[in-house]
């Protein structure tokens, strides 16, 4: 099971403790892995990039601030409840609400100067559910990569992680076999051993994400959310 700082929802009420150090570490956790995601909603919706994080950094420190966030957690989906959170606090704030009708006062936001990962997102909160899909991957690949180097095969690990975003050709598979003076085997076995790690840490990302109790999520609830992972990567 997760540590209590690394479950999202613990870490929600970890940010209330007597104890500093597990406040500082429960909050770095949560800027992680939804500060872009808030980030990314509230420029879908038209803020402008400094207002945007401006609105963030504001939103994260009234996390600490505040206990009825804790108070009013709901047991599922944290980046629900999280969405839900920063709709509420962006309201309180009118800024969202005088972006979306600006006039001259604020500089007007095009599509084409938002976040690539936008320009392909139906809604504001379709754009946040793409981003936690990223971030959540990206995470993934960084404790990858930190579990590679810390047995001395960063170079093995910067060889093989393009092969985490598909099937390689057959050709690919000769030609590291060649270079590495090893069979086409002992190569499938690397890329295999790289993907089925991957899975694990994403699995496990996930499953921060909805633990709410000693028992955790049941691994149906895993499941359902790996695949609304995917669903966000999938475009519209």
């Amino acid at each position: 099971m997760p540590s209590f700082v690394d479950t999202h929802w613990s870490g929600v009420q970890a940010m209330h403790a007597n104890d500093p150090l597990l406040v500082a570490r429960a909050f770095e956790a949560l800027c992680r892995d939804y500060m872009q995601p808030c980030r990314v909603w509230l420029r879908s919706n038209g803020v402008d990039e400094g207002d945007a994080e401006e609105l963030v950094q504001a939103f994260f420190a009234r996390l600490i601030e505040k206990r009825d966030l804790v108070a009013n957690r709901c047991h599922g989906r944290f980046r629900d409840y999280l969405l839900g959170a920063l709709r509420n606090f962006a309201a309180n704030e009118s800024r969202l609400e005088r972006a979306q009708r600006r006039g001259g006062e604020m500089r007007r936001v095009t599509i084409e100067s938002l976040d690539p990962l936008l320009v392909d997102a139906s809604t504001p909160s379709h754009a946040f559910e793409r981003a936690w899909a990223l971030t959540i991957l990206e995470r993934a690949r960084s404790e990858l990569e930190a579990e590679y180097r810390a047995r001395d095969r960063e170079e093995l690990f910067a060889t093989l992680q393009p092969m985490l975003a598909g099937r390689p050709e057959p050709s690919t598979y000769q030609e590291l076999a060649d270079r590495w003076g090893v069979g086409v085997s002992a190569v499938k076995v690397a890329v295999h051993r790289l993907r089925g790690r991957m899975r694990e840490l994403v699995r496990s990302a996930i499953r921060d994400t909805l633990a709410t109790d000693e028992s955790g999520p049941s691994e149906t609830d895993v499941d359902e959310e790996i695949a609304a992972l995917f669903a966000a990567l999938g475009g519209k």
